[in-house]
């Protein structure tokens, strides 16, 4: 017989690599020197094993307990859209390094400032989804969370002008390609918000 296995806490274990992955981001670029680029996207990429664990122990227990506190597709979707947030976030210190990025642009620290505080939202959320009882519980982070990716909207467009403006024509691509991983990051956060928003309404 299977040992029942708390779906709520592998959850809210996964949404904690969002937060490692993105503190790890942000002191990445905080302390900028390219020449480390390489040896801090091996660092990010053992984050990004360690979660998808995390999310292979979700798949593998949901086939085997009877039992569950949700909808089977419901758990293997969250845990979906929170292992792609840890993807996302590799992605971006993948890039600037792929790309030969040498300069952090303002604009791109406030993606990542976005990105850190959508990361830890979204472990209040998950921890929340284990206690809400109705959706006014969980509904100031959800909105928060939105209102983040808002933001993030309104950070890109400034970037994009700013990198047609300002930069020489063989930076622009590489940039551009960028920000557009930073907005994915943080439209993915959303998606953990939304994912969340609609297995509470489903199941109250």
């Amino acid at each position: 017989m299977s040992t029942r296995v708390n779906f709520y806490d592998i959850l809210i274990e996964l949404s904690e690599y969002t937060v490692r992955a993105s503190d790890m981001l942000k002191r990445s670029l905080v302390e900028f020197q390219y020449e480390n680029i390489k040896y801090l996207v091996v660092e990010i990429h053992e984050i990004e094993n360690d979660a998808d664990k995390v999310y292979h122990k979700i798949q593998r227990e949901v086939e085997k307990q009877y039992i569950l506190p949700l909808n089977k597709e419901d758990i293997l979707q969250l845990g979906h859209t929170i292992d792609s947030v840890i993807d996302t976030i590799e992605d971006i210190l993948m890039a600037i390094y792929m790309y030969d990025i040498k300069e952090i642009t303002p604009s791109i620290y406030s993606f990542v400032d976005i990105i850190v505080d959508a990361s830890n939202s979204i472990v209040l959320l998950v921890n929340s989804l284990k206690t809400a009882k109705k959706y006014s519980d969980i509904e100031d982070l959800i909105k928060h969370i939105r209102n983040l990716e808002d933001r993030a909207d309104k950070v890109y467009i400034e970037s994009t002008q700013n990198i047609f403006l300002k930069l020489d024509p063989k930076n622009i691509l590489k940039n551009n390609k960028l920000s557009l991983k930073l907005e994915s990051c943080v439209d993915t956060c959303q998606h953990v918000a939304d994912t969340v928003a609609n297995i509470f309404l489903k199941n109250v």
